[in-house]
């Protein structure tokens, strides 16, 4: 499915760029020296958002994210 990706990483600085699930996964996966503090995915479509974290960070668990309806 087709998102915006805002990339947060820990020093503060913001990357976004179009991509997908598997797309955030790899981010992730390569992301070896933990420069990356989360991910949030905004779906152009159904407008649905999606924090991604690091398996063992669990500060949005419990978090409830806004849809936004066009």
């Amino acid at each position: 499915m087709d998102q915006v990706l805002r990339i947060v990483f820990c020093n503060g600085q913001v990357s976004e760029r179009r991509g997908d699930d598997d797309q955030v996964a790899a981010l992730f996966a390569a992301d070896a020296g933990g420069l990356i503090d989360y991910v949030i995915a905004l779906d152009l479509i159904s407008g649905a958002c999606a924090f991604f974290t690091d398996a063992t960070d669990h500060r949005f668990d419990a978090e409830i994210v806004l849809k936004l309806e066009f």
